[in-house]
């Protein structure tokens, strides 16, 4: 019976996180729909050889995550994929960016895409192995785009930026872990608090049903006040219970 309490209590309190989650996600995905595309006006100053092809990019990045918000309920999506898909997508097209940069571009831009793990680490609201996940595949498509398309040695690539990013990415996992573990014991009060509250109001009821009876056995007991004054006409009773008996 304690057993089937708790799994009840578990799907309660994951369902009530998986509601949080989506209501966070999607303002994340509206935040992601705008911040993408009007970080092209850096652009321009940053990388001015690339600005155009780098906007053309982040409006697809923003179309795709604006049809993935306008389908979510069509297509029953998950919460998780809500935020999955925005998050990589910008991933990817960072990985790209600094790829093609020379090392004063690559400079200025390491502080845009550490941005984005400092957003994802304020928004996103999903189990632990999912920040390692997106995280690893952070990793890799700059791993990939490093050795594809860029100009720049390793040592560069790190001093420039590069391994302070890859410090505020892991940052990010344990910040995002945390807020997960936060909100996972918020709701789990909030619940147990619920339920001692049921219970305590439960027992008064209980309580007060039984004092109620007992008054009734009580005011069966006396005899009516017009029979004392009919027996007994100088006579009175003094009849003062505290609260019901």
């Amino acid at each position: 019976m304690k057993s089937n309490e708790a799994d009840l209590q578990n799907i309660f309190w994951e369902k009530k996180l998986e509601e949080r989650a989506t209501r966070i996600h999607v303002i994340a995905c509206m935040v992601a729909i705008v911040v993408v595309p009007a970080f092209f006006i850096t652009d321009i100053f940053i990388s001015p050889e690339h600005w155009k092809l780098f906007l053309i990019l982040r409006l697809i990045v923003s179309i795709i995550v604006g049809a993935l918000l306008i389908s979510r309920k069509w297509i029953k999506l998950k919460d998780t994929t809500l935020a999955f898909v925005p998050f990589i997508s910008v991933s990817l097209l960072n990985a790209y960016m600094w790829s093609v940069m020379d090392i004063r571009e690559f400079q200025m831009h390491s502080f845009s895409y550490m941005a984005l793990f400092i957003a994802a680490g304020m928004f996103l609201l999903w189990r632990p192995h999912y920040t390692i996940k997106v995280v690893l595949l952070s990793f890799l498509f700059n791993v990939l785009a490093f050795w594809t398309f860029s100009s720049l040695k390793i040592s560069e690539f790190l001093t420039n930026g590069g391994a302070l990013t890859m410090a505020v990415a892991l940052f990010s996992v344990v910040l995002m872990n945390n807020r997960y573990r936060l909100s996972k014991e918020e709701i789990i009060s909030a619940l147990l608090l619920k339920k001692s509250k049921e219970e305590l109001e439960e027992k008064n009821d209980e309580i007060l049903n039984s004092i109620t009876y007992a008054k009734r056995i009580q005011q069966a007991l006396l005899p009516p006040d017009n029979l004392f004054s009919r027996h007994l006409p100088n006579s009175w009773v003094l009849y003062r219970p505290k609260d019901i008996i």
